[in-house]
């Protein structure tokens, strides 16, 4: 008769690269869904308004990159945002969600420190900060696109 653990190793056994690719899909795919909105809300200013490419955001895939990078792209997109809305002439917003993206950026980089809890906590912060300036970004693109 078969333990529960040892069918519990065996199917770990038998289906551990499909788990691995399930868990890195998992991971990943709402990263590609963030970038695409970065990207949909820079390819709506105009050109000459843009302080960065909309090919451009997707460097934050790149791991290692997206921590310094984070930085100047939550700046680029800002102040491109602000542009376009001056251009255009629509009700300005108040910071164009610089302080949300930065305060991402900062919370994401402290959460490569090594020391456990303050890596826990500033993760859950950053995860925090980026459903904000994800919902934040999405709703200035659409502002653009109407």
């Amino acid at each position: 008769m078969d333990l529960p653990f040892d069918t519990l190793f065996q199917f770990l056994q038998d289906y551990l690269w499909w788990i691995i690719i399930a868990l890195v899909i998992a991971a990943v795919l709402p990263i590609v869904f963030f970038c695409n909105t970065l990207s949909k809300a820079l390819s709506r200013c105009a050109p000459e308004n843009r302080d960065m490419t909309p090919l451009k955001i997707w460097l934050l895939l790149i791991p290692g990159v997206n921590i310094v990078w984070n930085f100047y792209a939550v700046s680029a997109i800002a102040s491109s945002l602000k542009k376009e809305y001056t251009a255009r002439g629509i009700q300005p917003d108040k910071d164009y969600g610089r302080d949300i993206g930065l305060a991402m950026a900062v919370f994401t980089a402290a959460s490569m420190l090594p020391l456990l809890f303050l890596s826990l906590a500033t993760s859950l912060l950053a995860a925090i900060c980026l459903s904000l300036y994800w919902v934040k970004i999405a709703r200035l693109s659409r502002k653009l696109a109407m």
